[in-house]
């Protein structure tokens, strides 16, 4: 943050990785995936679909939330109230907006929550996402290509909740920092602390910082680093409560002109020998499939694909956990990216491996052994390389997505 806030600027650093913000294929990710804590940064910052890159900016993205409600401070023989005070303020509120920045990659998400709902909007208005804690269930839009996806609500994709965040640091310790003073000049206390954000095995040492009101007790902004960089993970700020909702924003509800998602019916899972050709290589494609392919070449040697939504741009195949999109910056309506991903609900894992011999499963010792050291910008849960195109995804250490895309 700059001088005029009060603030020391930290470093303009731009991840190789949102979850969501990149997006999800349509295809379903896997459950373990969305359990890591990640910030994607898919090699191919555009993509056009809900797909391992439309749904991770929301799903990926607003699971940052979802992860501070675990937050567990590590000193517990300090002074509790201040936390326990913004606890207790919020708790008597109804409603909740701010807005999380990813200064890494310059994103954010809008977030709304209400009672046992919560609506994250991606900042440039071009999908959304809500969860419902009661139904079990997350519904999808994509307002560029109307499409629209309702699934049920996993453990791993548990919604984000304020509340249950300032539970976790109701006990914990606080100490003070520099005040935080935006334009308003009003100026705000700032309390820090240390702790692990944890989601499945994967654990991530961070310190938090939380501004807040003195006059209502409110938190107004908070930012967390990574402790082992002091790099800003994140930033939630323009906090505010009991803020006027539309509850139609929270209904599940397909727009007119929208077409809905279905799950394709699979087809047998290949062989080991027929899947001897899904070669993936960087710069080149897929097998037979070759980067700036058109649909119509594509389908002549895959066949129709198993999901028609989206056909035109989007061509999937769940049965072989294989989805093209013919996007991305080098030429639209050319095969420019290729994600392959883990066995799902609706999908078969991907049977093949790149050139090197990383498959789905492999471990991130053996990436890195392959590709050398990933950019700096990569994590315990994505492995990127943006200098070949390709972006390793992991749950529990291993391997549950790669993706490739047509480098410029």
């Amino acid at each position: 943050m700059d001088k005029e806030r009060g603030l020391d600027q930290p470093e303009n650093r731009l991840a190789d990785a949102i979850a969501a913000m990149k997006s999800f294929p349509t295809s379903d990710v896997p459950a373990e995936l969305l359990s890591e804590i990640a910030i994607p940064h898919p090699a191919e910052p555009q993509k056009s679909r809900i797909s391992s890159s439309r749904r991770g900016q929301l799903v990926l993205a607003a699971s940052i939330l979802l992860v501070l409600a675990a937050l567990a401070w590590i000193q517990p023989g300090k002074s509790t109230s201040v936390f326990a005070q913004m606890l207790a303020a919020v708790e008597q509120t109804k409603t909740f907006q701010a807005k999380i920045i990813d200064n890494q990659q310059e994103r954010g998400i809008t977030i709304t929550e209400m009672g046992k709902q919560t609506r994250v909007v991606d900042m440039d208005g071009k999908s959304e996402v809500i969860w419902d804690a009661d139904l079990k269930e997350v519904f999808e839009l994509d307002h560029q290509l109307k499409i629209a996806k309702r699934s049920k609500l996993m453990p791993e994709q548990w919604r984000p909740n304020l509340r249950e965040m300032l539970t976790g640091l109701a006990n914990s310790a606080a100490e003070p920092i520099e005040d935080y003073v935006p334009s308003s000049e009003k100026r705000y206390r700032g309390w820090a602390g240390q702790t692990e954000i944890a989601a499945g095995e994967i654990k991530q040492a961070v310190e938090v910082h939380v501004w807040r009101d003195e006059e209502t007790s409110m938190p107004v902004r908070m930012k967390v680093l990574l402790m082992k960089t002091k790099q800003e993970f994140f930033l939630v700020e323009e906090m505010q409560f009991d803020v006027p909702v539309d509850q139609a924003a929270f209904q599940f509800r397909i727009p007119e002109g929208y077409q809905e998602y279905k799950h394709p019916t699979l087809k047998e899972p290949l062989r080991a020998e027929e899947a001897t050709h899904l070669v993936l290589k960087p710069q080149k494609g897929i097998g037979d499939i070759h980067f700036g392919m058109s649909r119509s070449e594509i389908v002549a040697i895959l066949g129709e694909p198993e999901v028609t939504i989206n056909s035109e741009y989007t061509l999937k195949y769940p049965s072989m956990g294989l989805e093209l999109q013919l996007a991305g910056h080098v030429q639209l309506g050319r095969l420019g990216i290729i994600v392959v991903s883990n066995r799902g609900a609706y999908q078969h894992s991907f049977p093949g491996q790149t050139e090197e011999g990383i498959r789905i499963g492999s471990t991130r010792e053996e990436v890195i052994a392959a590709y050398g050291e990933p950019s700096r910008h990569s994590n315990a849960a994505l492995i990127s390389y943006p200098w070949n195109g390709l972006t390793f995804s992991f749950a529990k250490g291993r391997v549950v997505e790669i993706s490739v895309a047509r480098v410029p």
